[in-house]
């Protein structure tokens, strides 16, 4: 097999990039050799997509900052700046869960900050300044703690918005008015991170967005916004949404949608009271995955120590399981990484799939998940007696595919493992 690797080496004090060119890797582990490299540079690895393989590459911080800043290939550009955010992230993590205190390195908030005064493409900006979601975060995890994950991401977020906080409002200022999609993303991202500073004048920054906007983007930002702000203002702007959008229930998914994402503690209460909302229709599944989706991608409340988010979405299979069996199906689906968390959630979890279990009438597909989730034996089926049909060999087709035994060539293929590209030596 031959991989492409498409590669430059990166100056450490110009920033610029040389000996661009395509490696071609044809075996496990290879050695090429730059000549004329003055000084030691960081690569720059698959650039423009040259190979659909992962590639891991242990960068420093230094390296990932410059890349971020200095990389020409966009998409490298962006991975450098989420791969060093995320390395912050995940340390921060662990001093949260050994009950240090959470802090913010200075050379961390200044990596955003360095970014606003460049002529960087206000959508690729919008990108990289972007943190992490609390899935993604949670994807690198053994073992995944969704209260440290949302403990230290509004942290950081907060951090970051009270040191930029005029550089922050500067920028959303500047493409108030914008029709470009980069720079409105751009604005609106400016404006997610205003929104985590307690002070009336933001709030009142997301009442104005929400006022004067023309365009849904820009009214969703202000509702994503205020979302997290338990004030009276917040009342009031869901409430002008949903008297505008209740007659367009495309628009009002979105409604519902962005209410159970919300981390305050209310959203739980909030999240009941709109499974029994008028508007809501349990028949409806884009509405139901409207609702569901968002909730238990909110690791603020699905994962609350109570265990009574689990509870809701424990109720919504029970509630679906003669209306919609499929749906039922795929919300059990959310129970079944119960092995991936630490107790008591695990418990938590597996209590929800033995309560599923312990339902009469409980249907095919939901049963079998929940079991086979548990590590319990599926109940065997009544069958009826095996009816026996001999054909003529004749009206056998050994040639067909579907009747040919798979060759050592095919099986073989299944025990392959993963290629693993060895960027050692490439110095």
């Amino acid at each position: 097999m031959m991989i492409p690797i498409r590669m430059g080496l990166i100056d450490r004090s110009t920033h610029t990039a040389s000996h661009e060119q395509v490696l071609e890797l044809t075996q496990s582990e290879q050695m090429f050799t730059f000549e004329n490299v003055e000084s030691k540079p960081i690569p720059s690895l698959l650039r423009h997509f040259s190979a659909p393989v992962k590639l891991d590459y242990t960068y420093t911080d230094d390296e990932l900052r410059l890349l971020a800043q200095h990389e020409t290939d966009k998409f490298n550009r962006w991975q450098a700046a989420q791969r060093y955010i995320m390395r912050n992230l995940q340390a921060l993590i662990k001093d949260h869960q050994q009950g240090k205190k959470i802090s913010v390195s200075p050379y961390y908030v200044y990596f955003f900050s360095q970014f606003v005064d460049t002529k960087t493409d206000p959508d690729l900006l919008a990108t990289i300044l972007s943190l992490p979601t609390e899935d993604e975060i949670a994807k690198q995890m053994d073992v995944i703690d969704p209260a440290a994950i949302v403990a230290v991401r509004q942290i950081v977020k907060k951090s970051i918005a009270e040191v930029m906080d005029p550089t922050l409002q500067s920028v959303y200022f500047s493409h108030f008015a914008t029709k470009s999609t980069g720079a409105r993303a751009l604005k609106n991202l400016c404006l997610s991170y205003l929104a985590t500073l307690d002070r009336p004048e933001i709030t009142a920054l997301i009442q104005d967005q929400f006022r004067i906007s023309k365009n849904m983007t820009d009214k969703m930002a202000a509702l994503l916004a205020i979302a997290n702000k338990d004030c009276e203002q917040r009342t009031q702007i869901f409430d002008a949404f949903y008297q505008q959008w209740k007659a367009d229930p495309i628009v009002l998914t979105k409604w519902f949608n962005v209410q159970v994402a919300s981390s305050l503690p209310t959203t739980l209460q909030r999240m009941k009271e709109l499974l029994d909302h008028p508007a809501f229709d349990i028949k409806n599944p884009n509405l139901l995955r409207s609702v569901v989706r968002p909730f238990v991608r909110n690791y603020a409340c699905f994962y609350a120590a109570s265990g009574e988010g689990y509870q809701i979405i424990g109720d919504l299979v029970l509630r679906l399981n003669s209306i919609n069996a499929n749906m039922a199906a795929d919300l059990c689906e959310y129970f079944t990484d119960w092995r991936k968390f630490a107790e008591p959630k695990k418990e938590l979890m597996q209590e929800q799939l033995r309560r599923i279990l312990a339902q009469e009438g409980l249907s095919k597909n939901v049963y079998e998940i929940a079991s086979k989730s548990l590590g319990e034996q599926p109940k065997a089926e009544e069958k009826p007696a095996s009816v026996v049909a001999k054909l003529p060999a004749s009206h056998v087709d050994t040639s067909s595919s579907f009747f040919q035994l798979p060759t050592a060539a095919d099986t073989s293929k299944q025990d392959q493992q993963p290629v693993v590209v060895t960027t050692a030596g490439m110095m």
